[in-house]
Parts: structure tokens; C-alpha cells; sequence
């Protein structure tokens, strides 16, 4: 993979997070599973952070929030565009910037 990335411009893997940033939809329900997953997932962003700075590859996590899209059957609060905005933030970040994080509204965030 590592390869494949580094062809680019500049090394960058964005990774989608849902779930685990939870403030702002605290009584929606979210189910344990996904909880786990996206555990999973962001823990894997570090790791895969941590493997791949040598060859110069920014890995981060983002959580797009509750999106108004046919997976939510239409109840998410956000626009496509807002919920696009920070992925799209991060996938055109110049090289440098951090790696390992996750963001959402184009903010760090713990995990």
C-alpha cells in the first residue's frame, strides 16, 4: 500500500471514523458494534501513521458527522457538503501536516 500512496504528489490516506465522536449526537443511540469498529479503525490509523513516516505518508481519521444521506435515512443534521468538508480538508493538507489524529470539523480530537 505504502507504495501505491507514495506515487502521488505527496503520501496521504485519509481514513473515515463514525462513531466514536459521540458529543454532539449523545442521545441518538449509536450501537456498541460500531463503537468497536470505530475503535478499531482509529487505532489502526495509528499504527498505520506510525509505519508509514519514513516514506513520507500522512495517515489520519475523520468522523464526517451525522450526514443527511440514504444511511441515515435521511435524520442527519448535516449538509453532504459540511460532511464532506473536513475529509476533503485533510485529503488536499500539504505534506507536514499531522498524522495519527483524528479530526472532525476540521479539528483534532481525542481518541
Amino acid at each position: 500500500m505504502a507504495g501505491v500512496l507514495t506515487v502521488s504528489w505527496h503520501g496521504l490516506l485519509p481514513d473515515m471514523s463514525f462513531g466514536l465522536y459521540v458529543a454532539p449526537f449523545a442521545g441518538l443511540g449509536l450501537q456498541v458494534g460500531q463503537r468497536a469498529c470505530t475503535a478499531f479503525e482509529t487505532s489502526y490509523t495509528r499504527i498505520l501513521a506510525e509505519q508509514l513516516k519514513s516514506a513520507g505518508v500522512m495517515v489520519n481519521a475523520c468522523c464526517p458527522g451525522y450526514v443527511d444521506t440514504d444511511m441515515t435515512s435521511h435524520r442527519g443534521v448535516k449538509t453532504l457538503e459540511e460532511g464532506a468538508d473536513t475529509p476533503v480538508w485533510l485529503a488536499l493538507m500539504l505534506p507536514g501536516g499531522p498524522s495519527g489524529k483524528l479530526f472532525a470539523e476540521r479539528k483534532q480530537i481525542p481518541f
